[in-house]
């Protein structure tokens, strides 16, 4: 008998993922930019908190600080949380930065 290989999202990962609390900017096509709040990051990809309703599969766009704009696919998403694959991976120095780089103070007109 074989052992049986688990597929989770984890364990498919070309990048480990690093906790982060980042303030971000996620734009649709065609309309309005949303707050996210980035969880976890890594070159490859992302988990943030967002209050917008996303598709699996829909493109967006993110602003993210240090690394600047940057295409992704929506990957998943449920309540309240998405995870986003970037179109064109982080390299190691701006991953190292984003981590090095301590969160802004929280703006009182800001809630996450």
């Amino acid at each position: 008998m074989g052992v049986a290989k688990s597929s989770s999202f984890a364990e498919q990962r070309r990048a480990p993922r690093h906790e982060v609390s980042i303030r971000a900017w996620l734009h649709r096509s065609g309309q309005a930019r949303f707050a996210i709040h980035v969880v976890d990051i890594s070159t490859h990809g992302m988990m943030a908190r967002s209050s917008a309703a996303l598709a699996v599969g829909e493109r967006v766009t993110l602003d993210l600080p240090i690394a600047g704009r940057r295409e992704a696919l929506v990957r998943w998403s449920l309540g309240g949380r998405i995870g986003c694959e970037l179109l064109q991976p982080l390299s190691e120095v701006i991953c190292t930065r984003i981590l090095a780089h301590p969160p802004p103070p929280p703006s009182p007109w800001e809630r996450f």
